[in-house]
């Protein structure tokens, strides 16, 4: 019985904490992610958002039961879709794009301010071990701060990544699309209902997972030279 209870923690410890640290920053990523696309909105003149509730971190206003379930499986996800209606923007093609652009730009935002935080939370035992205090405490405390900002680092790439994708309904569809005419613009727009499940099916079949990987390696790459040039390691 000892060594099934020793079993069972130890896989808690290894695989379950990791597992609930990356959904509580799944959440709370989508949740600012769903947040800037209608603070923007809100900010050019559209207070559908704001008067649907969606302007919050509160991640019950953006949860989507399938979308978590997909994201634990696939670790890729989304949230539900903020209310943003064209009709109040001055310009509607450019308040679109501007909009859709706010949720993409604050996972990176998200994730460099991660990537700060881990180089930070790396020079914490270099400091501490330059006065006698040694606690195990601290740095299992500092293990679990450095695995959920990790997570928070993943998460936020993936959400950029994805969500740049130029399939309806994703963000980067309504950026990608307004280049075109608008009677073009607004007909492959109408169909993004149906498209959102044509996406979710070449996800299940892993059609995208090379160009995720890629993107989110390169975006990476340009998030870690910028942390290393203003936080060096030395």
């Amino acid at each position: 019985m000892e060594n099934i209870m020793s079993n069972l923690l130890n896989f808690f410890v290894t695989y379950g904490i990791p597992f609930i640290l990356s959904i509580i920053a799944f959440l709370f990523s989508i949740s600012c992610h769903e947040s800037a696309h209608g603070l923007v909105a809100y900010k050019l003149g559209d207070p559908t958002a704001k008067m649907s509730g969606r302007i919050t971190l509160n991640p019950l206003k953006h949860f989507d039961l399938f979308a978590i379930l997909f994201f634990a499986v696939f670790r890729v996800g989304w949230a539900k879709g903020v209310p943003i209606d064209s009709r109040y923007f001055k310009d509607p093609k450019k308040g679109i794009v501007l909009s859709s652009l706010a949720g993409p730009a604050t996972n990176i935002l998200l994730a460099f301010l991660s990537m700060v935080i881990l180089r930070l939370v790396g020079l914490i035992p270099k400091l501490v071990g330059l006065i006698p205090i040694h606690s195990q405490g601290l740095y299992l405390a500092l293990n679990y701060v450095a695995m959920f900002f990790s997570s928070m680092v993943s998460v936020n790439l993936m959400l950029a990544i994805f969500n740049l994708l130029p399939i309806p309904p994703l963000d980067g569809s309504k950026i990608f699309f307004s280049l075109l005419p608008e009677r073009i613009y607004y007909k492959i727009m109408s169909y993004d209902r149906i498209m959102i499940f044509v996406a979710l099916a070449l996800v299940w079949f892993g059609a995208f997972d090379k160009l995720i990987q890629t993107g989110v390696q390169n975006l990476y790459t340009v998030l870690q030279n910028i942390v290393n040039f203003m936080i060096p390691l030395g």
